[in-house]
């Protein structure tokens, strides 16, 4: 329960910083957010796998969630996990999660492409 309350305070959090625009905090919360998922999950490779991608992972997520819409689709699915660990629904939290990490990957590739393009476009500007 105290896990639960912990996530659910999370969300809120990270909701104030969206409407702040602080990408800085929302990404430091969100860490904490998905630690606390880890941990609660009670699965100890799950978190011995994670803390060593920590570094890459972050970088990810800071780029994920930079790209338009991103923040509050997270948000969304975020709440959506919680509600159904909240409601003792294992299946509806798997699916959600599952969505979450689909939606995440999709728009990291998105921000990917659109870093790259961008990228392009300055080098084929620098060289007229």
């Amino acid at each position: 329960d105290d896990e639960l309350e912990h996530l659910q305070r999370l969300l809120v959090i990270i909701g104030g910083y969206i409407k702040e625009g602080n990408i800085e905090k929302i990404v430091e919360t969100d860490i904490e957010f998905h630690d606390l998922m880890y941990h609660a999950a009670r699965n100890e490779r799950l978190v011995g796998i994670i803390s060593n991608l920590r570094d890459q992972l972050t970088r990810f997520r800071t780029l994920s969630m930079s790209y338009p819409g991103r923040l509050e689709e997270t948000l969304d699915e975020h709440r959506l996990i919680v509600e159904a660990i909240a409601n003792g629904d294992r299946k509806a939290a798997s699916k959600a999660a599952e969505r979450h990490m689909e939606n995440s990957e999709k728009t990291l590739l998105k921000a990917m492409e659109a870093l790259e393009r961008e990228k392009n476009a300055k080098a084929k500007k620098a060289k007229k």
